[in-house]
């Protein structure tokens, strides 16, 4: 047996020679197949929202786990399901997004129970390269050994030709077996990320994700499914005197009734909300945290595109622009005056066209930024009003469809 010095030296030989893996590995199933559960586990951190209710986890959790000759970018992705409402369709296009994406798959089937999601989900990995899938069998230290066996053999039925294993968050049990399975299947490259990178979501939206979880927790009924968390305020220490991070987050249902059940009786349960919510946010940033809680009524958001997308949960194919030929200019400026949103005058713009024909001219306009009612200060996105000064309204004659891009721009506030 060679000394351990030598041993040691000739496995960091043997990984310098192998070529380097690096790619995005999507976690793919039916909803409550413990995706995030099982993220979590092989992360070594929370970053995902975990509770026992199905549909969980609403948007794409990336978690990168860097290895010597690896790196394996993780997305963690919404379970997949049919439904007919807006929030359940913004939310499964996400899932669909990042599996056509993936240059590996593990699809995770429960091992306790499996329905016609699970069938559902199943179909769409067998359309993909069976090369780059892994099959697993999830919460194998629930069901015992003749079940999970039962499971593997109908999983290796659906999927000839890819590995299908048992394993178990809990316990860790195939866990390291699977990120090899997966490492392997990344095509050759250099890392993505930064080594000690653990995930690219901001922290607001992490805290938002712990919230929401803990009123799922510590709620029942429908109010899991009613509920949306924006984050108002995010400061980290030193930000002036203080010494700990500031959360301030609003919830955000559908009814009045649901929002005196997430309040509670003298506010205890919001109480306990938010010290269940404070605890998963100290984990994550290191320190000590400040949270505060509002709960907000917003009727109806779940059946409200435009609420929806406010809330981070949009479909993809919601966000194609609308056609603008055949419609006048001035009704175009109407529908932008009506929507839901307050257009704030940030600053004045000069810049740089050339107008049509060669000419170059200066033209003076209005940055505009569009800020939600629903969260005033709180700037969601940006956008540029160019001004003809020559028009004879403002909304009559949008620069953007007379010249060419504006160049030299600098803006006055």
């Amino acid at each position: 047996m060679p000394p351990r010095s030598g041993l040691r030296g000739f496995l960091r030989a043997w990984l310098m020679k192998r070529e380097h893996r690096a790619g995005f590995a999507v976690i793919f199933g039916a909803p409550n197949a413990g995706k995030s559960t099982l993220l979590n586990r092989i992360l070594g951190e929370k970053v995902a929202a975990v509770a026992s209710k199905p549909q969980t986890t609403r948007h794409r959790i990336l978690g990168v786990l860097t290895r010597p000759g690896a790196q394996l970018v993780f997305f963690d992705t919404p379970g997949y399901h049919v439904s007919e409402k807006l929030l359940n369709q913004g939310i499964v296009s996400r899932a669909l997004a990042a599996l056509a994406d993936a240059d590996a798959v593990l699809f995770l089937a429960d091992g306790t129970r499996r329905g016609a999601e699970h069938e559902a989900a199943l179909k769409l990995v067998q359309a993909k390269e069976r090369g780059k899938v892994v099959c697993a069998v999830s919460k194998a230290d629930l069901v015992d050994a003749k079940e999970i066996e039962g499971a593997r053999a109908e999983l290796a039925g659906a999927m000839p030709g890819a590995p299908v294993l048992a394993v178990s968050a809990k316990t860790g049990l195939n866990l390291n077996k699977i990120v090899g399975l997966l490492a392997d299947r990344l095509p050759p490259g250099p890392a993505l990320y930064p080594e000690d990178e653990l995930t690219d979501q901001p922290m607001r939206l992490i805290a938002a994700e712990f919230v929401r979880e803990s009123v799922i927790r510590l709620t029942r009924d429908e109010i899991p499914y009613s509920v949306a968390v924006t984050v108002d305020r995010f400061e980290e220490p030193g930000e002036g005197s203080r010494r700990k991070t500031f959360v301030s987050a609003t919830i955000h249902v559908e009814k009045e009734n649901q929002k005196t059940i997430v309040i509670g009786a003298g506010g205890r349960k919001l109480q306990a909300i938010g010290t269940k919510a404070r605890e998963s946010i100290e984990r994550l940033v290191g320190g000590p945290v400040y949270l505060e809680l509002f709960v907000r009524t917003t009727r109806d958001w779940t059946k409200d595109k435009s609420r929806i997308q406010d809330f981070g949960y949009r479909d993809p194919s919601w966000s194609q622009p609308r056609p603008w030929s055949g419609r006048p200019k001035r009704r175009a400026a109407v529908d932008v005056m009506l929507s839901r949103s307050v257009w704030v005058p940030y600053g004045l713009v000069r810049g740089n066209c050339e107008v049509k024909g060669g000419e170059r001219r200066a033209v003076y306009g209005v940055m505009m930024i569009r800020c939600q009612r629903h969260q005033l200060g709180i700037w969601r996105e940006a956008a540029f009003w160019m001004v003809n000064l020559w028009s004879v309204a403002f909304f009559t004659d949008v620069v953007m469809s007379t010249f060419s891009p504006v160049t030299d721009c600098s803006v006055w506030r």
